[in-house]
């Protein structure tokens, strides 16, 4: 007896945006393949993936410094559903900026990432989250809208602990060079959140919310070490927590 992607996935053909950064794509990649319910190669999903590292840098468009990523994504979304795609998801959370310019350019869904993670966080019974992301990801507000809607506090690092969020991400030992279970990152990520103040009282949760392969090891409060983002894609199967990890104080 064989077990297939249930629900809405069953027999659709996932197309992957990817390359932003490539190690955030191969995690993403691994995440869901792992958590398919297959006994046999055939058991799986298709998945299409573009894998284009050439997209500009969103942090950098969205601080006015850098080119325009919209194009290039605009591309490769349009590119993916020429090739059989049922709907696309974007392993970045910065790019989640455009998600909705993006989604106005394809006629086929576009997981709503941040929205996932967001759910994920309001079923912990979390009553406020600090958010650790690329400073783009903090500008253009990806998770602020989500959470507050449902009921739930953001906190946003001060310049010192941000700083430790940015390097953890693009420092050299951090996880767009040395990859997602990078050590020196996974330290960064505790100091960011240690210097941020972020109290351990009232339901906290804290947000590594720029590359989903960090593990739930790197966020303080939460030893779970189960954290997959790729399980908002499988339909009618429990969710692990996506981008956004998080846990209830005792």
């Amino acid at each position: 007896m064989t077990c297939s992607p249930p629900g809405e996935l069953a027999g659709k053909t996932v197309g992957v945006i990817g390359g932003m950064g490539p190690f955030a794509t191969a995690d993403f990649l691994h995440k869901l393949i792992s958590a398919t319910p297959a006994e046999r190669d055939q058991d799986h999903m298709r998945i299409l993936i573009d894998c284009n590292p050439r997209v500009p840098d969103r942090t950098e468009f969205l601080a006015g410094r850098g080119p325009d990523p919209r194009p290039a994504l605009r591309a490769m979304a349009r590119g993916l559903v020429r090739a059989g795609a049922d709907l696309l998801v974007m392993p970045c959370n910065t790019a989640h900026a455009f998600r909705d310019e993006l989604q106005a350019a394809v006629d086929i869904p576009v997981v709503d990432w941040p929205g996932v993670a967001a759910d994920a966080v309001a079923t912990t019974g979390a009553r406020s989250v600090g958010i650790l992301a690329s400073a783009g990801t903090l500008l253009a507000e990806v998770y602020q809208p989500v959470l507050r809607a449902r009921g739930i506090a953001c906190l946003v690092p001060p310049p010192a602990a941000q700083e430790l969020a940015t390097r953890a991400i693009y420092g050299p030992a951090g996880a767009k060079r040395a990859g997602p279970r990078s050590g020196a990152a996974r330290s960064d990520l505790r100091s960011a959140a240690s210097q941020a103040g972020w109290p351990r009282h009232d339901k906290p949760g804290w947000a590594a919310a720029r590359e989903p392969g960090w593990p739930a090891a790197d966020c303080p409060g939460d030893d779970s070490g189960r954290t997959n983002p790729a399980r908002s894609l499988l339909a009618g199967h429990r969710r692990r927590r996506p981008a956004v990890r998080v846990r209830a104080a005792p």
